[in-house]
């Protein structure tokens, strides 16, 4: 099957805003699909009413991919694909 990863990320107050999780995340998934060559995907799972993660992710490439049936109620999935 698909081999994919899950990502979280957590910023803390006095480092928001100033686009260092958007750097930070597309750094770590550079370096994922450099690691690992076998890797099609990276998830994350987003609450829903968390519009500056969403964004974050957006920006760092990540598309909706829909309500996840595995994950909790009030989440939406985001999912980045490996460039062929």
């Amino acid at each position: 099957g698909e081999v994919k990863a899950d990502i979280t990320i957590y910023m803390l107050q006095p480092h928001t805003g100033r686009g260092l999780g958007v750097r930070a995340l597309m750094e770590a998934c550079r370096c994922a699909f450099a690691e690992w060559p076998l890797l099609r995907s990276i998830h994350a799972f987003i609450r829903q009413e968390n519009d500056k993660s969403r964004k974050a992710f957006s920006k760092a490439g990540f598309v909706p991919a829909g309500p996840f049936p595995d994950c909790q109620p009030g989440h939406c999935e985001m999912v980045l694909q490996r460039k062929p």
